[in-house]
């Protein structure tokens, strides 16, 4: 089924980033810079959670992307300044609304949902070139997803999932 609108949960999630925002600024004892730092992390909090549940989708419809993608985007101008403004002010919280600044968070759910999209025989090489951004539960899904679409044995599954598992306890052997 085709959705013409964002899932619930988004505004829910930007209302709560609205409340985060609203009791922060209420203490009234901190600098310009730390409140700017702290609406970043509040924001990149929020694309976080999105990416999140989008990696325990277990298959993805062409209409779940499709929704992925409009859940993003609702997020993104549900925290904009005047969205935020006008949230606080429901609250009685009249503190002025930070810029957004949409930073990493935003362009990392969006080329995670695209990977979706990707033929099968491209995420794994995007997987490669992409894994130190992403957590490795995140690309597993992806390559569970990419199998989904497509008639793939259980063996050859575990292989793919494995390699992925591999390329992360490698990168964490030369961290140590």
């Amino acid at each position: 089924k085709f959705h013409e609108h964002p899932n619930d949960y988004v505004d829910q999630l930007c209302e709560r980033c609205s409340l985060v925002w609203g009791f922060v600024a209420a203490s009234g004892k901190l600098s310009q810079g730390v409140m700017k730092q702290c609406w970043e992390k509040i924001e990149h909090a929020g694309y976080l959670c999105l990416l999140e549940g989008f990696a325990r989708v277990p298959f993805c419809s062409t209409e779940g992307r499709a929704l992925m993608t409009l859940d993003l985007a609702s997020y993104s101008a549900g925290i904009n300044s005047q969205t935020l403004s006008e949230r606080l002010e429901k609250h009685d919280l009249p503190f002025e609304a930070p810029s957004p600044s949409h930073g990493n968070g935003m362009r990392m759910v969006d080329t995670y949902v695209k990977v979706f999209y990707y033929p099968k025989e491209e995420v794994p090489k995007w997987i490669l070139e992409n894994f130190r951004d992403y957590k490795m539960a995140q690309a597993m899904a992806l390559v569970a997803a990419a199998n989904a679409s497509e008639s793939v044995s259980e063996e050859q599954l575990q292989r793919e999932l494995n390699e992925v598992k591999e390329l992360y306890s490698d990168a964490e052997g030369c961290i140590k």
